[in-house]
């Protein structure tokens, strides 16, 4: 009986490395290469997405120092705390996937139509905006500021 038993333990401990060997890491987070990278650059300045996203930014913090009557000194350190190169990871990461002609291609129709509201494009992924969202919410709760 507790041979039946030892051999028992040996094949679930078997079974449960297996289980535990077999699981991998989730990929790494969608990259586009150093060209590309130079192209997304130019669409955040045609954009102008970087202004809307410190306007999407102030405007939380206004509501929020509002409602929860935050001191002058404290709203200036979180507004001082927006740094949009925390974020732009998520614009780089919506056209990692995108060919270098197709990147190209965007950038030509934004100056073509820069009447219009160009941010949109970036405004309305939903991705993106989710991000913005969450990235607001964490930084009125102070998770951006860096004390010295």
């Amino acid at each position: 009986m507790i041979k039946v038993i030892k051999y028992s333990l040996i094949l679930v401990n078997i079974c449960l490395f297996q289980i535990g060997y077999s699981q991998t890491s989730p990929p790494d987070v969608a990259m586009p290469n150093d060209e590309n990278s130079k192209l997304i650059i130019e669409i955040i300045e045609v954009t102008q997405y970087e202004n809307y996203f410190q306007k999407y930014c102030l405007e939380k913090i206004e509501y929020t120092a509002n409602k929860e009557n935050w001191t002058q000194k404290h709203k200036e350190k979180i507004i001082r705390s927006i740094d949009f190169e925390y974020f732009n990871g998520t614009i780089f990461n919506m056209f990692a996937n995108y060919s270098t002609e197709s990147l190209k291609k965007l950038i030509k129709d934004y100056k073509k139509n820069k009447k219009s509201n160009v941010s949109n494009l970036i405004v309305s992924n939903e991705m993106v905006n989710n991000n913005l969202i969450l990235f607001a919410n964490s930084l009125v709760k102070g998770k951006y500021v860096l004390e010295k």
